[in-house]
């Protein structure tokens, strides 16, 4: 919902800029809730997540998309042979390495998240809007060098137009939550966060 932003870590109270049917549409149901608020006895809760990504560390559950349009998701599909190559979708952003940067969470803390914000909502009774990212901003270009990394042959890729309403850099400030909730991740490492995704596409078959 933040578009383009003008700060480097975006808090809760930054400017909102939606620039695709997504985020614009998840603009539009922040507003119903709050609205619905303020003539309702209802309260909420509202997160806002950053780019989601990686498997539960038991392999029980990951991202399973027939057409996903997730870096980390392709790329791993690229590793374990799966796809050929991953599209990097326009290299001439105004970034370090020319492509978009964004702030990767692991789906456990995002689970963890959850859990806490539900708990809040029925003790307090008050309704908040969190961001849920670590407040690190990675490249596509950063996140595949990584993924290499890990693997013992190199990922292939090409560079492709960018799409639209792509933002060049969405980086969290995640602090309200870890101060409000008193909260800190467990999983906050890239490598944590490719290691999962890759043994978790080992493991699922093609769909």
């Amino acid at each position: 919902v933040y578009g383009n932003p003008k700060s480097l870590n975006v808090t809760e109270e930054s400017e909102l800029k939606p620039l695709n049917p997504c985020a614009k549409t998840k603009h539009k149901l922040e507003n119903y809730l709050i609205n619905k608020s303020k003539t309702n006895d209802i309260n909420y809760i509202i997160l806002r997540y950053f780019n989601v990504a990686g498997a539960d560390e038991k392999l029980r559950s990951g991202l399973i998309s027939k057409f996903s349009s997730h870096l980390i998701k392709i790329a791993s599909e690229v590793a374990v042979g799966k796809k050929n190559e991953i599209v990097i979708n326009g290299d001439d952003y105004d970034t370090k390495d020319g492509t978009p940067i964004r702030d990767y969470i692991h789906v456990s803390d995002l689970a963890d998240i959850h859990l806490l914000s539900a708990k809040y909502l029925m003790q307090n009774n008050r309704s908040n809007i969190f961001n849920c990212g670590y407040g690190k901003g990675f490249s596509v270009k950063e996140v595949i060098n990584r993924y290499n990394k890990l693997l013992d042959k190199k990922i292939k890729f090409r560079v492709g137009p960018r799409k639209p309403g792509d933002s060049k850099s969405i980086i969290s400030n995640p602090n309200k939550f870890f101060r409000t909730l008193l909260w800190k991740p467990k999983h906050n490492d890239l490598k944590f966060i490719l290691k999962t995704s890759y043994e978790r596409e080992k493991k699922i078959k093609i769909i």
